[in-house]
């Protein structure tokens, strides 16, 4: 009965209206930053493919829109969950129905989880659309089926590192949020933090891509692998974070 609790914050997450609304969000930015096809082709990244639904799928995960966008998108499904519940008073009939344990760890699940589902979900609509807007032919559906797995690994690693950034930004607007006790900071904090940050990076820090969260994004000094694997220990620690912090603001309270 106890373990009822990552249902409901399941559900509660999947009914939210900030879900869908980072997810159209990142959508219409993805949409907007890969602009017509046919005016840039000279311009694309094409990681080795002809297939315009793909290029244009790639060119719009990758814009400068989508990127500044992210960190924003991504805490809306459940960053602010944790502080509407105590904001709200349900923290107090929620708890005789679960342990504390439980509560804090279902919580920074839920955050991190829907943060990443907001970036994967907006991708595959941006898929559908750009497949919509430029249909296979026969060419390209044959050029797509001999595409080699090098191919395919680039675009899935490229999704996951979005996705794993969507979860680091909304655990991090989650832990700001709780340390500030103010539901606005769960939204603005992952969006200063990633422009203030990018921007100093960029200006002094140019070899280091450790300190540049765009490069988090988008790899550009080293590769995929050592990004994911660097994504998830920020993500392990971050989530950690506002473990602890929960589980104190509980301890305090």
């Amino acid at each position: 009965m106890k373990n009822h609790i990552f249902k409901v914050e399941a559900k509660r997450g999947s009914y939210s209206a900030g879900f869908y609304i980072g997810i159209l969000v990142l959508t219409a930015a993805g949409i907007i930053g890969a602009g017509d096809l046919k005016d840039a082709m000279g311009e694309i990244d094409y990681i080795g493919s002809y297939v315009w639904c793909t290029e244009s799928w790639y060119q719009g995960m990758h814009s400068e829109i989508f990127i500044f966008l992210l960190p924003v998108a991504c805490t809306l499904p459940a960053s602010a969950s944790y502080l509407e519940d105590l904001q709200n008073g349900i923290s107090m009939y929620i708890m005789p129905r679960t342990s504390r344990k439980r509560y804090g760890f279902s919580k920074v699940v839920n955050c991190g989880l829907y943060g990443g589902l907001a970036a994967a979900c907006s991708l595959l609509l941006l898929l559908v659309v750009n497949v919509i807007r430029y249909p296979l032919n026969n060419m390209q559906f044959m050029q797509w089926k001999n595409m080699g797995m090098s191919y395919h690994m680039a675009l899935l690693e490229n999704i996951l590192i979005l996705c794993l950034n969507g979860m680091l930004y909304a655990l991090t607007g989650g832990l700001v949020g709780a340390i500030t006790k103010n539901r606005y900071m769960a939204y603005a904090a992952p969006f200063i933090f990633y422009y203030v940050v990018s921007t100093l990076a960029e200006a002094y820090l140019k070899n280091r891509w450790m300190l540049s969260p765009k490069e988090w994004m988008i790899p550009q000094q080293t590769g995929a692998v050592e990004t994911i694997i660097f994504l998830i220990v920020l993500i392990m620690v971050t989530g950690t974070g506002y473990y602890f912090k929960i589980k104190r603001g509980w301890e305090n309270g």
